[in-house]
């Protein structure tokens, strides 16, 4: 954690933009559906107790899913698996082109990085279609608490890529498999250096 990159190594400014803003247009464009959803949950009319549900809902949102969901877990490692991508010495093609799945943790990355990245994923993808479904109000104040987290955690995101892009520091571990780690690589010994 709080890993500085080293003078010597390479930093690619378009490959680190290219990651963290891809996954910035991935994230803006679930806020860009959702949000005339949640605005009519909001300014909808709701009895007292859907009203009491939907705030409740959104600040649940903002904590779970924005404060400790992106904030704390998904933020710190995607920013620096953006920031080992853009300062690698080796990086093969399709991981450039491809740079915002791979700061996600879909390739290249640990086996519980990829689990993570792919049962999220699931996981969100079932819950858009269960939420599509709701009767109104109840997608709305489902969907402005889902905005409330995502909006949040959007902007924590924008806020680390920043940072870190300028201070080239690496907030978390990249949860990178030993291959792609350089200082973690087994260094085979010479033969006739063994004692013995």
């Amino acid at each position: 954690m709080g890993e500085q990159i080293s003078a010597t190594s390479p930093f690619r400014p378009g490959v680190y933009v290219w990651a963290t803003v891809g996954i910035c247009i991935l994230l803006g464009q679930g806020l860009f559906r959702l949000v005339p959803w949640a605005i009519e949950g909001v300014l909808g009319p709701l009895a007292p107790a859907q009203r009491a549900l939907l705030w409740l809902f959104v600040a649940l949102n903002l904590y779970l899913e924005g404060y400790r969901g992106f904030q704390l877990r998904f933020v710190p490692r995607v920013v620096s698996r953006a920031l080992h991508l853009a300062t690698a010495p080796r990086v093969d093609t399709w991981s450039i082109v491809l740079a915002p799945f791979f700061a996600m943790g879909y390739f290249h990355a640990t086996r519980r990085a990829r689990l993570s990245a792919w049962i999220v994923s699931g996981l969100v993808a079932s819950a858009i279609i269960v939420v599509r479904h709701l009767p109104p109000p109840w997608r709305g104040i489902v969907d402005a608490g889902v905005v409330a987290g995502l909006g949040y955690g959007t902007v924590s995101f924008v806020h680390q890529a920043i940072a870190c892009g300028l201070t080239k520091t690496s907030p978390a571990d990249a949860e990178l498999p030993v291959v792609l780690q350089p200082s973690k690589v087994p260094v085979e010994r010479e033969r006739g250096s063994e004692t013995g």
